[in-house]
Order: C-alpha cells, then structure tokens, then sequence
C-alpha cells in the first residue's frame, strides 16, 4: 500500500476538534471528552472542580471552544488525541507530521 501525504489547516484541525467537542457536549445531557488533561484544563480555567458538567455546560462549551482556538500548533497531536475525528481519515494517532506555513502562510499540518 503507498503512503499519501495528507495536509490539513491547522484551522480546519482545530474547527473539526471544535465540531466533535459541541457534538459531544451536546449529546447525552452534557458527556464530556474522555480526556482527563482536557478535562483538567477546563476546570482549571473555569475554577469550579466540585460542579457537575450539566450546571455548566454551556459555560464549558465556550470555555472548551477557547482552549481550541489557542491550542499550540506544536501540540497538534494532543488536540488529535482529545479529538481524533480533527484527523484526515486514515491518519492515526501514532503519526508525526510536520508543520509549515502554506503559500497563504497559513499553518498547515502535513502526514506522511
């Protein structure tokens, strides 16, 4: 089988991370990623730990949404990992891609 090289934005990672967070968010009542340094990060920034996801849904749903959009384009890997759907399809977890400035100097991530 021949490897394809795949190139995403770093926009687009993060606004398909963005879509499966509010989509899971939204779903069931309130259930959470199943990321416990996701989680932490967003307890931290909100600064209540002892409240149920329900009360402050859409509170974390916004917060969520911040941590996202500043997310660190050097941490792509831990946003796939909280978020695996921001992947290209038959990308996995294990990847390393590299990341670059395309010819809009927009950051893109590239898997080889």
């Amino acid at each position: 089988m021949e490897n394809c090289v795949k190139t995403l934005k770093w926009e687009t990672m993060k606004q398909k991370a963005k879509e499966q967070f509010w989509n899971v968010t939204n779903s069931n009542g309130g259930v959470f990623p199943n990321s416990s340094a996701f989680l932490a990060q967003l307890e931290a920034a909100l600064g209540v730990p002892k409240r149920k996801p329900r009360e402050v849904l859409k509170e974390w749903q916004d917060e969520g949404t911040e941590i996202i959009d500043k997310w660190d384009i050097r941490c792509c890997m831990k946003l796939a990992k909280c978020f695996p759907s921001c992947l290209p399809k038959n990308t996995t977890l294990n990847s390393i891609p590299t990341i670059e400035q395309d010819e809009k100097d927009d950051w893109v991530v590239i898997f080889n």
